[in-house]
């Protein structure tokens, strides 16, 4: 399925429409869809700062392997920023952990950012924590 935007075409693959109707439908405690709002969370952090440092996301497209950012300028950015934006994603999970881990209502929520926010930190590619020892 395709969505155009103004700036960004959209692109959600079948199998990934698929695997988190199947991972929602099945779950009955609704830990799956904490984790896929700490998900969303996490790319909105990505997406935010790449537009904040004056670039655009041309393409977005949803797999089975995660999310892909194709931006539209074509030269890229520094490797500071490359760094910073990577960074951005997992420091906005362990925000959102700090945030809720003290109310016992929303603990499975902060330990799903948490978990989240490890996971992409941790050091190999195409994972954040990767892009972050490559860009240095």
């Amino acid at each position: 399925m395709r969505i155009k935007t103004k700036h960004t075409l959209l692109d959600i693959r079948v199998l990934f429409a698929a695997v988190v109707t199947l991972m929602l439908l099945a779950d009955s405690k609704g830990i799956a869809a904490l984790a896929l709002a700490a998900c969303v969370l996490h790319e909105c952090g990505h997406i935010i700062c790449l537009i904040v440092l004056g670039d655009y996301p041309y393409r977005i497209t949803l797999s089975f392997f995660g999310m892909r950012i194709e931006r539209r300028s074509k030269t890229g950015v520094s490797r500071k920023n490359e760094i910073l934006i990577a960074t951005v994603g997992p420091l906005v999970n362990f925000i959102i952990f700090a945030a809720f881990a003290a109310f016992d209502r929303f603990k499975i929520m902060a330990q799903a950012n948490l978990l989240v926010g490890i996971f992409n930190s941790l050091p190999c590619l195409p994972l954040d924590g990767g892009s972050i020892l490559f860009n240095a």
